[in-house]
């Protein structure tokens, strides 16, 4: 039922059972002096805000902004990782308020409220993960990723509830502080991928699965015509779109097509070079389209395959011929 909703209608639902349980979590937490619950509760917090975040990238992405050509597109990798820094700069809140309570025993209160709270939290995670599941877009990948960590932190409430209400064993005070560590380190693992992902998007390196020096090799195998790949740049526009512009050198592909420079072809030239461009020009697009460049901007320069004596009488390629072509409705 979830998988059929848009994307919009989940991030509410969610956002809806994420607020309702930080509320009750922070609330008992506050009640019962439970820093592991009451760090689960922030880690809600940051859940809200994840999902506000990426509706509101949802919303944006699709407009268009004349300062921008690509528009709001890279607004959820913007929104990712700013929702990763903050997940980090709350983890390490967190680990310090654990390490007091190392010093400071803080007795719990009412851990029956913990073990109603940490239930909560558990069904409405697996409830989270439902509508999430499956889910590719990177923005929205991240807040499956949230719901996951938020239920392994509401296991650990849960398993902290259960030690105070059936154990009398002397340092269970310890395992409150203790467990706020572990649902540290819960939030930092689930975080890294995402933070990871997020700035390498927005350095624009290589997207993963592509090696740049072996589309290099590719192309000046597969085109015989082409001599030198001058200039390569792959990237990414928000992990889904991804993105080649390339200079290429090739070789006039017709020997009486050369032309010393500033010269004009003839007509009848003119449009055998057109054409044996565009026909390079389509090969190289669809080789790109073929392994996953949809988006892609070439750039081929032709060099005059013939030699030339210098001062020296070494013999070197010619400059490169200037091509004015015609272009004639008749």
């Amino acid at each position: 039922m979830f998988w059929k909703c848009s994307n919009q209608a989940r991030l509410i639902s969610m956002m809806s059972m994420t607020s309702t349980l930080m509320v009750i979590e922070f609330v008992i937490g506050y009640i019962t002096h439970s820093s592991v619950l009451l760090a689960d509760s922030f880690h809600m917090l940051s859940d809200v805000i994840a999902a506000l975040n990426a509706l509101l990238c949802i919303r944006m992405s699709p407009k268009e902004w004349k300062i921008n050509t690509f528009g709001w597109a890279r607004l959820e990798i913007v929104g990712a990782l700013a929702n990763s820094v903050f997940l980090y700069a709350l983890c390490f809140n967190i680990f310090i308020q654990a390490l007091k309570r190392f010093f400071i025993i803080q007795h719990l209160e009412n851990p029956q409220l913990i073990l109603i709270a940490g239930g909560t939290g558990l069904i409405f995670n697996i409830i989270g993960i439902s509508i999430f599941f499956g889910s590719n877009e990177m923005i929205m990948a991240g807040v499956f990723l949230d719901a996951v960590a938020d239920t392994l932190g509401s296991l650990v409430v849960l398993t902290s509830a259960f030690i105070f209400l059936l154990s009398d064993w002397e340092y269970r005070f310890y395992l409150d502080p203790l467990l706020s560590l572990v649902i540290v380190l819960i939030i930092s693992c689930s975080t890294w991928p995402l933070l990871r992902r997020s700035t390498t998007i927005l350095m624009n390196c290589v997207p993963d699965g592509f090696d740049v020096d072996n589309i290099r090799e590719d192309i000046i195998n597969k085109f015989k015509s082409i001599t030198n790949v001058v200039e390569l740049n792959v990237w990414t526009l928000n992990g889904r779109d991804h993105v080649v512009s390339c200079e290429l050198e090739s070789v006039l592909p017709n020997k009486n097509i050369i032309c010393q420079q500033e010269q004009q072809l003839p007509k009848e030239k003119s449009f055998e070079f057109q054409n044996n461009h565009m026909n390079l020009l389509n090969e190289v697009k669809t080789y790109f389209h073929d392994i996953g460049l949809h988006n892609s901007t070439v750039d081929i320069q032709y060099k005059s395959n013939s030699l030339k004596n210098n001062n020296n009488n070494e013999e070197i390629l010619e400059e490169p011929a200037v091509l004015k072509i015609e272009h004639s409705d008749s």
